[in-house]
């Protein structure tokens, strides 16, 4: 975040523009708009005369290609022009193109991640681990093949099993499967 703002502010500069106000969403998926400060930025931009919204790239105003439309078009009705630090977006014809790939590049990377993440976590669950932490009550551990290879999974955890979730006992985890079909 720092070297984010470090940036809009140098940006700024160059624009000639003052920063006014800061808007942050921590923790918050750009894939919604549904984000307290993005709608406040919404709001003060269309109640305050604003020249500019200066973002660090695209990908942090925006993931989805509906919401970041949904955005520019708030943005344009009140008379504001987006500016990247990152990228060469402005109001020319080439400008409002490459906003558009780069808001459909940040789509597709955030929508392929899910992706590789749910497809990791389905084969380390086939593979006999567990797809978190382990809750209270059971011990993280690693076990191995025996061929070798290392998983990850859960045991019950002696010291505190009568603690989990109000049972006497944690029910124990599922047994790593065959690698035989």
């Amino acid at each position: 975040m720092p070297a984010q703002r470090e940036a809009n502010r140098r940006k700024a500069d160059e624009l000639g523009a003052t920063v006014v106000e800061e808007f942050t969403d921590p923790g918050k998926s750009a894939r919604s708009a549904d984000r307290p400060d993005l709608q406040r930025m919404l709001a003060y931009v269309k109640a305050h005369q604003v020249t500019y919204c200066i973002v660090h790239k695209v990908d942090r105003l925006a993931r989805d290609r509906f919401v970041d439309v949904t955005i520019q078009h708030a943005l344009t009705q009140a008379g504001v022009i987006l500016v990247s630090c990152s990228e060469s977006i402005d109001e020319t014809p080439s400008g409002a193109l490459v906003h558009g790939v780069m808001a459909t590049i940040a789509e597709y990377h955030s929508r392929n991640l899910a992706a590789e993440v749910t497809k990791g976590l389905t084969q380390k669950i086939a593979t006999g681990g567990t797809p978190s932490k382990a809750p209270l009550g059971y011990l993280n551990v690693r076990r191995h093949t025996p061929e070798g290879r290392e998983y990850r999974t859960v045991d019950i955890d002696p010291d505190r099993a009568t603690w989990s979730a109000g049972r006497l006992r944690p029910t124990p985890p599922a047994t790593r499967p065959s690698n035989e079909c």
